[in-house]
Formats: structure tokens, sequence, C-alpha cells
């Protein structure tokens, strides 16, 4: 899920960590993983993020009412939402601008922390809304599809990565679009994320995600240019696959 790089540095991927290498020939040349490629200082980049949809009807457990699926967290994290007041009071909670915090508020957006009681620190955090949110890594500004809540800005600490730290953020996602009526969630990927992201909801009992559609982002010396294409064959065919393998019907 991608992070909003308006607090981003150029050189920094949707999860939060390093996405380019330096090759040692040219010097001015820098490459990404398969969805970024950034030449000079920022000065031409073309990136590309897959979206993908969940339809959380097909998670009969959250829409009874049930607990998210158990995910054992590590004693010291506790993790709850960010309300306004809360960020208001604090608003060193988080490293994002003041001012772009306080418009996604503004606009409904809702924030799930992460906090660690033993380093009292932050470790994670991810936020959702169904108004249209602009995404700096792909320097566009999203419009959510109709029924859909946006999940983006998702940031989990190094320290907790590999861990169920974002997969219990991504349950409560779950069933925050269950709870304000939505059917599906919504976010975007690099390609070589999908695939474990997808895996992982459907093995954990979020239900399948597919691609929904890609955009590719270039920019030109300032200038921005997008294009938009539909959901990719090659992931359409992977999360043909997923049903096959865990789509069992349950009853509710």
């Amino acid at each position: 899920m991608t992070q909003d790089s308006e607090t981003m540095a150029p050189d920094t991927k949707p999860g939060g960590g390093p996405m380019k290498f330096r090759l040692p020939w040219p010097g001015w040349l820098r490459i990404s993983r398969p969805d970024g490629i950034v030449i000079g200082d920022g000065a031409i980049m073309l990136r590309r993020l897959h979206f993908f949809s969940g339809d959380v009807s097909e998670m009969p457990r959250l829409r009874r009412g049930s607990s998210s699926p158990a995910l054992e967290l590590p004693p010291n994290i506790r993790l709850s939402p960010l309300t306004p007041e809360a960020w208001r009071a604090n608003p060193r909670i988080l490293e994002t601008d003041p001012a772009i915090v306080a418009a996604r508020f503004v606009a409904g957006g809702r924030c799930l922390i992460g906090w660690d009681d033993a380093g009292d620190r932050l470790v994670y955090h991810l936020w959702v809304t169904e108004a249209p949110t602009y995404i700096g890594w792909i320097f566009r500004t999203i419009v959510v599809p109709p029924d859909h809540l946006l999940v983006f800005d998702v940031w989990v600490h190094p320290d907790y990565r590999g861990g169920n730290v974002h997969w219990a953020g991504a349950a409560w996602a779950c069933a925050e679009a269950i709870r304000c009526g939505r059917r599906y969630i919504f976010a975007g990927v690099e390609e070589h994320e999908y695939y474990p992201f997808a895996m992982k909801y459907a093995r954990i009992g979020l239900g399948i995600i597919g691609p929904y559609s890609r955009i590719v982002g270039v920019k030109l010396f300032g200038a921005a240019f997008h294009f938009i294409k539909g959901p990719s064959p090659r992931l359409a065919h992977f999360r043909d696959r997923l049903r096959r393998m865990y789509a069992k019907p349950e009853a509710v």
C-alpha cells in the first residue's frame, strides 16, 4: 500500500523503505524496482502503480461483527485509531506535515497508529479515506471509486516489518470499510508487492484482492503526465489462482 510521498524523500518506495539502487555507471541514472525509474535528481521520473480492490462482502467473519483474524502482536505494541483531538494535542506523533494531516482529518480521513510501549515510539501508521487524495509517489490525486475505501500512507517501522503489525492494520481497514458501508477496500502497490499482499490477505481470511487499474506517471522537469490502464492481465491471472486456492464458501 502506498505511502504518501508528500512526506517522503524521492528515493523511498510506497512501503516506506529504500527502493532504488545506484548503478556504478552512469552516475546520473538511478533505477528502482521495475515500477520506478529516476534520472538525475528527480528531473525525470517514471513510476507505475497497480491499484487493487478487495470485496469485504467476501469476509463473513468481519461482516458478522466478529473480531478480525487472530494476528498475534508483540505484547508491547498497541494499535489504536488516532483521533483529530489526540493529534492536535500531540502533532509530533506523526512526521507528516501538520497541514497535510489537518486536511486529511477535515476531509474525513481516519488514521490507525501502532505504539511501542517499551520504546515509547510510533512504529506504524495507516490512513483510510473516501475523499480524493494526493499520492505523491505517483504525483497524482486519486479519486476513490464508488463504494470503495482508500487505504494509503502505510508505514511500518523497520524493526517490525515482516511480522503481523501491518496485517492487523489491514484487518482494521477492512472492518472500517464495513463499518462505514463501503463494499471494497482500494489501495495502490508496486507490481512485485501485489503477489505477497494478495497471498497474505487470502491466507489470513481477509478475502481475495484483485487488480483494479494501473497508473503510469511520468514527470519531466516538473511537468507530470499520466496514463491510466485497465488491470494487469498477469495480476488478474494470479487473483484467479488465489480464488481457486482459497475462496471457499463459509456459512454466515
